[in-house]
């Protein structure tokens, strides 16, 4: 007796059924596709017990004649492709000739379908894979398909269906979904007898997305991009409003719903710099690339695509979401400040332009910035320099003068301990930012212009009120991209970032591989401000710092760059050594963001790297603060481009306005 045997085609089709129909809401997805290939304008969906017993769908679209719908239920049998060569072309959902079948394996199947031209439909009653005669019967133009008892011949696979909310849940995403990329389909969906759903046709994408999200669009802008035959259009969610895990991560490719990685990473690589590490956007994205670059056929329910040119899809979709993200974000947060001139708010003896540079002066002893490595902190450019212009910073090559380093606390205070001297008391008292004519041109267009410095708390938070609003802004945040941007302007010249020569040098030890390493990127470090020189005792020598590092902060900032330039390197290691482990984390993190450093330009390199220096520079989270010190942070951050996130994703404030306020103590 032959052991290899030819299993029943009904057996043959229950195990197909599995790749297929998965739970109710498979079999939605489907039918639901069907109708839609068969450009049906409305789809009514009927499920109980969360599509266990039933799941009906009704459609008014083109129907099948008798015989086509006797060989629909045949499997592979299909009108959507002749040829392999049709795969590339494809403008359907379907293709393979397996949906139906495949639920009529699995279910009591009754298909119902009329076409126009019939003046009859046709019905055909599937039961344990066999199927009955077809029947004539009356009914509307379209198609009507009645799932009963999923999995009532398979119960090993009904064991694993979950609650009927949680199946309802499935199916009720799937349709939601759906009903964005087809938004002239009007569609209902019911479950136990009561609308679930009930979406009429809409005019267009915004405003399904506007009927389906309700109060919830608002958190949400839309993006268009086209670039040859790439176009990404849809709706993300503003940085601010990310989550751990948000409620719609929706994509579709050429019209077809999919989780797609690639998509999924280009998402979260547009962000990088917008939203702090953990949290995930919401989207609702739609790209549309030439069919001939994507394999639909990759997986059995078609949810999962291949792209023939995958790091070039994830770039576009990176580069269509920052463009549009930088600009929506920064201009909705300027639109909510105030510019109408004021009243000045200040003390009449602190109305004296420059009294922090007259006070500072007398204590600036110094010509350069010369650091020994086992000396106190010498002068830096930190929170001081906001007064130097960036030209004569950097553009003419020479190194800089600077004021004494006001990011750290002892300084912080000393400045502080001059304002009361100047006025006989406390400096902690409201006023303008920019007195009136006090900064010119350059400061009355300024987001903050008017708006009146109430303070700071806990030594992290500037405090604003602004017309009827307060805001809150995060100093370290803000400093933080500040400098990023100004250092994104120097990093582009032909000698990078200013620096600072040191009287001894910096000795880091590192392991021999990773002297090499850095030996081999001498002039990527240089570019970023740090000459070094390897050491044959196991140990690097630095010799310069970026002006803006305090010398204090310059061994751990110079960590974390070579840690970064061994992730970027995809350096591998067994040794132990934590600048080991801290790349691997680092690239671990990029990873999980869909940045892929080998597709970097030289520019983008560079930025991972400033976003590290301009976070070791920048004033602390601790460090107080004068009005003086703050208007030059905000001079400097009416410079930029870019200043409504940190580069690391931080939102750098956040505003209330007084009806906020007022809720909080219950006054509304």
């Amino acid at each position: 007796m032959s052991v290899v045997r030819k299993l029943p085609e009904h057996v043959i089709n229950q195990i197909k059924a599995g790749e297929v129909v998965e739970r109710p809401s498979s079999v939605v997805k489907e039918l639901l596709e069907n109708a839609i290939d068969a450009q049906a304008q409305e789809i009514e969906i009927e499920l109980l017990d969360g599509g266990r017993q039933l799941v009906r769908i009704v459609d008014n679209g083109s129907g099948m004649s008798p015989e086509d719908a006797l060989l629909a239920l045949e499997r592979h049998a299909t009108s959507k492709i002749l040829s392999f060569e049709d795969l590339h072309q494809l403008s359907t959902f379907g293709f393979r000739g397996e949906a139906l079948p495949s639920i009529a394996a699995v279910s009591d199947f009754t298909l119902r379908t009329r076409r126009s031209v019939d003046a009859t439909g046709v019905e055909i009653h599937v039961r344990d894979g066999h199927a009955s005669a077809p029947q004539a019967c009356g009914m509307a133009v379209g198609s009507e398909v009645i799932v009963r008892d999923l999995f009532c011949n398979v119960p090993a696979r009904r064991k694993f269906l979950r609650a009927t909310a949680t199946e309802l849940g499935h199916t009720l995403e799937l349709v939601q979904a759906m009903s964005l990329a087809y938004y002239r389909v009007g569609l209902r969906l019911t479950h136990n007898g009561r609308d679930v759903l009930n979406l009429p046709p809409a005019q267009s994408l915004e405003q399904r997305f506007k009927a389906l999200l309700a109060g919830e669009a608002s958190e949400y802008v839309a993006v268009n991009y086209q670039k040859g035959s790439f176009l990404l259009e849809g709706f993300v969610q503003k940085p601010e409003m990310a989550r751990p895990v948000p409620r719609y991560f929706i994509t579709f490719v050429n019209g077809r719903l999919v989780k797609d990685r690639i998509v999924r990473n280009g998402v979260l690589s547009g962000y990088t710099g917008l939203t702090m590490k953990g949290l995930v956007p919401g989207c609702v994205l739609f790209v549309s690339v030439d069919p001939a670059l994507v394999d639909v056929n990759a997986h059995p329910n078609k949810t999962e695509i291949r792209f023939t040119d995958a790091p070039l899809v994830q770039d576009l979709v990176t580069i269509a979401l920052q463009a549009d993200l930088r600009r929506t974000t920064q201009s909705q947060m300027l639109s909510t400040l105030p510019t109408a001139e004021t009243i000045v708010r200040m003390r009449p003896e602190m109305r004296r332009e420059n009294w922090l540079d007259d006070k500072v002066t007398n204590h600036q002893n110094h010509t350069s910035v010369v650091q020994n490595y086992d000396r106190s902190p010498a002068p830096t450019g930190g929170m001081a320099s906001a007064g130097v212009s960036r030209a004569a910073e950097q553009s003419s090559g020479q190194r800089r003068s600077f004021e004494p380093g006001l990011s750290s606390e002892k300084n912080f205070s000393a400045v502080a301990k001059h304002v009361e001297r100047a006025s006989g008391k406390s400096a902690n008292y409201q006023q303008t930012i920019f007195a009136r004519g006090q900064a010119g041109a350059a400061s009355s267009n300024h987001p903050l212009a008017e708006a009146t410095y109430l303070g700071q708390y806990k030594n992290c938070y500037l405090l604003f009120e602004a017309k009827e609003d307060l805001l809150v802004v995060d100093q370290h945040a803000f400093h933080e991209r500040v400098l990023f941007e100004e250092l994104a302007l120097q990093i582009e010249g032909e000698r990078g970032l200013a620096r600072q020569s040191l009287l001894a040098p910096l000795m880091v030890p590192v392991p021999p591989a990773i002297g090499e390493v850095l030996n081999e990127e001498e002039a990527t470090l240089r570019h970023l401000g740090f000459e070094i020189e390897l050491l044959a005792n196991r140990s690097v020598a630095l010799h310069s710092l970026p002006t803006q590092v305090e010398f204090n902060k310059a061994a751990a900032l110079f960590d974390d760059v070579v840690a970064k330039i061994l992730a970027i390197k995809g350096f591998s290691s067994s040794d132990a050594h934590p600048l080991v482990q801290q790349a691997r984390r680092v690239g671990q993190e990029w990873l999980d963001v869909g940045v892929r450093p080998a597709n970097l330009t030289r520019k983008e390199l560079f930025h991972l790297h400033l976003a590290t220096v301009a976070c070791h520079t920048a004033v602390r989270s601790g460090d107080p603060m004068n009005p003086e010190l703050v208007r030059r942070l905000l001079l400097r951050g009416g410079e930029v481009d870019f200043f409504a996130h940190c580069p690391h994703g931080r939102p750098v404030w956040r505003r209330w306005t007084d009806s906020d306020v007022a809720q909080w103590f219950s006054r509304v």
